[in-house]
C-alpha cells in the first residue's frame, strides 16, 4: 500500500479509528469521534476509503 493512505479504518462506537501507514512504513492509529459526532458533520463510513490519499499534520 502507497505511503500516506488508509489501510483500515474502523467505524465503531464509542469512538472510530483510522490506520495510516507512514513512508517509513510506520503505522499510525488515528482515534476519532463517535460516529453520531461524525455523521452530523457529514461524514460516512464511505468518505474515506481505503486507498484515498491522506494529508496529515501532527502539531
Amino acid at each position: 500500500m502507497p505511503p500516506g493512505q488508509p489501510p483500515q479504518r474502523q467505524w465503531v462506537n464509542p469512538h472510530t479509528w483510522v490506520y495510516l501507514e507512514a513512508a517509513n512504513g510506520t503505522v499510525w492509529a488515528l482515534e476519532g469521534a463517535s460516529v453520531v459526532q461524525l455523521q452530523r458533520r457529514g461524514w460516512t463510513k464511505e468518505k474515506l476509503k481505503a486507498g484515498d490519499g491522506v494529508e496529515t499534520i501532527f502539531d
